[in-house]
């Protein structure tokens, strides 16, 4: 008859293979790259088609995406893009299109890990606001 196993062994050969299994999954999430991510909200009754486009320092196109939303909808988990963005430019309803500093998101510090996106929200009190978000996102 084979020896029974003793309690510490059986922790032992647990924990062995508990740490290979996660060394495993920390090598696959560990090679994904943070990607950045752009939400737009419509918050206002009435139907509304928004264009943006997220350039870079050197003006280099990251981002490019023209939203169409029903009042009082929005669109989440968009495409992920990467890069370092600098510049966003929006335009509603094909009208004249505005140019804002990409916001510092700063998500490190608030203890995310995320490459910081935005929320783009349409309002009739406001027009177009822009929020940072540290949604943790990944580039596809």
């Amino acid at each position: 008859m084979a020896p029974s196993k003793t309690r510490r062994e059986l922790l032992t050969a647990g924990g062995t293979a508990s740490i290979s299994v996660l060394a495993g999954c920390a090598g696959v999430l560990g090679s994904r790259e943070l990607a950045h991510e752009v939400e737009v909200y419509n918050r206002e009754k009435i139907a509304r088609t928004l264009s943006v486009t997220v350039t870079d320092d050197g003006g280099d196109e990251l981002y490019q995406r023209e939203f169409t939303l029903e009042g009082e909808r929005a669109e989440e988990d968009t495409e992920p893009f990467t890069g370092s963005p600098t510049t966003i430019t929006m335009a509603v309803d094909n009208g004249s299109p505005s140019e804002q500093s990409w916001p510092e998101t700063n998500c490190e510090d608030r203890g995310k890990k995320s490459a910081g996106g935005i929320g783009v929200y349409l309002t009739a009190e406001s027009g177009v606001q822009i929020e940072s978000t540290c949604a943790t996102v990944y580039a596809e």
